[in-house]
């Protein structure tokens, strides 16, 4: 099983800018014909503007660049989406295996169960590289255009199909167990006192709106297709 660093790319980087660039060129250019490598520039993009928004407490450099570009390599989304499923999916059965296709999975999504993958390996580098990611993805979750106008008891006027409201829920629901787990003391102090009790109020609002029997919600198999 791979490491937290794809085999194309040095374990000891130049972080200067130049050798940073160099290296990103050098790596994009092999991962360009992998169908994944979509879902990694999404993961980037996504994580790079809640970073450049100030949501996160890190600072975007080349180098955190390439470190991101890394870790959610394509090599590294299907080793650690493996250990997803024989490691951690009989915990929470809320996607559907059979139907799952990574290169249609919404990014945050599969950037939680990457994550999670990760966190799973018995190799500590892997989970090591995971932890160094969990706050810029809580926050790129929780920003959430849907999620946000809950907050602010607008959630009518912000329109988001049936299917983006699950994947934004399992996505939430995934980056939640990630930070009650791995999290800094401050991120599970926000997770138990803040997060989790808007998680749960969104996810009832959900099942109300789209009349889902509430007692049901986990059992329904079609709606985490």
């Amino acid at each position: 099983m791979a490491g937290a660093y794809c085999s194309t790319i040095p374990r000891t980087i130049d972080t200067t800018p130049a050798g940073v660039t160099g290296l990103l060129v050098s790596v994009i250019i092999e991962w360009l014909a992998d169908p994944l490598f979509v879902k990694t520039k999404e993961i980037w993009d996504e994580f790079r503007i809640t970073i450049r928004e100030g949501l996160a407490i890190v600072e975007f450099t080349p180098s955190t660049s390439a470190k991101c570009l890394e870790f959610f390599c394509p090599p590294n989304i299907r080793n650690y989406l493996k250990l997803f499923w024989n490691r951690w999916y009989r915990h929470t059965l809320i996607i559907y295996k059979p139907t799952f296709d990574a290169t249609k999975t919404p990014c945050l999504l599969l950037a939680t169960m990457v994550l999670l993958g990760a966190i799973m390996s018995q190799n500590e580098e892997d989970a090591s590289g995971a932890r160094d990611w969990l706050e810029v993805a809580e926050e790129s979750i929780f920003k959430d255009k849907w999620l946000s106008s809950y907050l602010a008891n607008s959630v009518n006027d912000c329109f988001v199909s049936n299917r983006a409201q699950v994947t934004q829920l399992q996505a939430a629901f995934f980056i939640c167990i990630l930070q009650n787990w791995e999290g800094s003391d401050s991120a599970k102090t926000r997770i138990r006192r803040s997060r989790h009790g808007m998680l749960v109020a969104v996810r009832y609002w959900t099942a109300a709106h789209l009349g889902w029997p509430i007692a049901d919600l986990c059992r329904q198999r079609e709606i985490f297709t």
